[in-house]
This record gives structure tokens, C-alpha cells and sequence, in this order.
């Protein structure tokens, strides 16, 4: 997503074990935990891959003039009630 402060502006904010809840397209609570924060090249597109877990990945630009890409990747913890 774009680091516009109504988007992902505030993703730099994140630290390693923060809680991100997220709705889904069900509303649906669910919370994840942070487990990694990394920067890397525009070009690296591993973070799409496929993975054998229940993550979240967030993206966005970074760095001189969007040179890079801020990445956080966070673990499935449970799905909330309400």
C-alpha cells in the first residue's frame, strides 16, 4: 500500500511483538503479531511467495524517493469475538 498518512503512513511505527488486528471482508477480528520488520529493494518480490503459514504482510515505500520497500511480516494469533 502506499505510505500516504491515511494508508500505511504510520507502518514505519511498528515494532517486533506489536499486535495488528485486522478486519476481514466478513468482519471477522482478527490479531496478528509482529515477528519481522525488514527493508528491502524494489526488486525483491519474495515477500509475495506463498507461505505455509497464516501471516500478514505489509508493504510499502521507503527510503530516498521510494527507492526501497519497507516490509512487515506478522504471525496469526486467533480470531476475536466483536
Amino acid at each position: 500500500g502506499h505510505n500516504w498518512k491515511s494508508i500505511l503512513g504510520d507502518l514505519k511505527k511498528l515494532k517486533v511483538g506489536d499486535d495488528v488486528i485486522v478486519y476481514s471482508a466478513t468482519s471477522e477480528k482478527l490479531m496478528f503479531k509482529v515477528n519481522k520488520i525488514s527493508t528491502v529493494d524494489t526488486s525483491d518480490v519474495s515477500l509475495l511467495e506463498n507461505s505455509d503459514d497464516r501471516r500478514l504482510t505489509l508493504y510499502t515505500c521507503t527510503g530516498l524517493l521510494d527507492s526501497k520497500r519497507l516490509v512487515v511480516t506478522a504471525s496469526f494469533v486467533e480470531g476475536l469475538d466483536g
